[in-house]
């Protein structure tokens, strides 16, 4: 096993164990980037070939970009929304009152 720019590289004769062992060092969370099959002549049967394999794994981060919640983003407008309408008639009250108060004092 090696380690290369977070790249693990796991080699062995099973694929699967391979796998297994991976998860168990890296955790669930993984990305297997490549595998190769590596067939070696054995000396003494010049046909047969052993069957090894290279497996090259990457752990998953978390990504830490920060992704936008469009719901809380939604219930932020919303209610700022709602403080401006709630200051708009406020204040239009207030003016309202104000006119009328004048009206009131010009009549008499």
């Amino acid at each position: 096993m090696q380690m290369n720019n977070d790249v693990k590289i796991y080699e062995g004769e099973d694929l699967q164990k391979l796998i297994y062992k991976a998860k168990e060092e890296l955790g669930e969370d993984i990305k297997i980037l490549h595998y190769e099959e590596i067939f070696e002549k054995i000396k003494w049967f010049p046909f047969k070939k052993k069957k090894k394999y290279k497996l090259f794994v990457e752990k998953r981060e978390i990504q830490t970009k920060q992704e936008i919640d469009f719901n809380k983003l939604l219930e932020k407008v919303e209610i700022m929304v709602e403080e401006k309408i709630k200051n708009s008639i406020t204040e239009l009250k207030e003016n309202e009152v104000e006119t009328n108060v004048d009206i009131s004092v010009n009549e008499f």
